[in-house]
């Protein structure tokens, strides 16, 4: 695994400022009652962060898809929940920036304590998750439901982990909990190529066009039994299958 690290310093450097222009003046507008505002400034300097980490790992997005229906229902405000398959590090900047998601994530417990990074999670709403225990597992995907019912959507990586290979591992049903449970529309996202631009990088400064598809929106709200929460899972993960086969390997 070879990753770019003359990246680095600048990717610390945005999240540094971005702690000084984003978190600290949110937070204050926070205190002072200002929620609304506090929250689109934090994803407003969270999608300069997520668009300059792009920049400085080669990214170039191509986005494709059911893009004006998304916007249309973030006009809405409709209860959403966004399923996404997970090969980069870099796909939650994708999300953040090219795509301009105002959206809570489930990521792993384990994020907590990466420095500056840690402070985003909280600011944008994240639920941590214990893949150890299903118990606690659990307990997180009913606080990202909760989320969800007051207004935030939620993003999800329904595989559970970051793929090694770059092929979509096996999505899990019980994190749909997260949308069944709020009653949220699921928006199946695709995203392919990213992976090329860091862990899987072999020549430091060409950048490459990586593609990201917003996909067809599904409703849980006449789910009636297991059975059709399973045929669900499954159309889902067909659709997000097929897509990411039918994009370009590579750019």
């Amino acid at each position: 695994m070879i990753f770019i690290f003359w990246a680095i310093p600048f990717i610390f450097a945005v999240f540094a400022v971005s702690v000084i222009v984003g978190i600290i003046p949110a937070t204050v507008m926070r205190l002072l009652g200002m929620r609304k505002a506090s929250l689109y400034w934090t994803y407003l300097t969270g999608s300069w962060v997520g668009w300059s980490c792009l920049f400085f790992c080669g990214v170039k997005i191509h986005v494709s898809g059911e893009v004006r229906s998304l916007r249309q229902q973030l006009a809405e405000k409709r209860a959403l929940c966004y399923v996404v398959n997970h090969t980069s590090l870099l796909d939650i900047p994708v999300a953040v920036g090219p795509l301009h998601l105002i959206t809570g994530y489930v990521t792993k417990l384990s994020v907590a304590f990466v420095p500056v990074f840690n402070l985003w999670l909280f600011a944008m709403h994240c639920v941590l998750i214990n893949r150890k225990s299903l118990k606690r597992g659990a307990e997180s995907i009913r606080r990202g439901a909760e989320k969800i019912k007051r207004g935030m959507p939620m993003l999800i990586f329904p595989e559970g982990t970051r793929s090694r290979t770059g092929e979509i591992g096996v999505f899990r049903s019980g994190s749909f909990r997260l949308a069944t449970e709020s009653g949220a529309d699921i928006v199946a996202l695709t995203i392919r190529g990213v992976r090329y631009c860091l862990e899987e990088r072999r020549c430091f400064f060409k950048r490459r066009d990586c593609y990201v598809h917003v996909g067809n929106t599904y409703s849980t709200k006449d789910l009636k039994d297991r059975t059709d929460v399973r045929n669900l899972v499954q159309k889902i993960e067909t659709e997000i299958r097929n897509t990411y086969d039918a994009m370009p390997d590579r750019g």
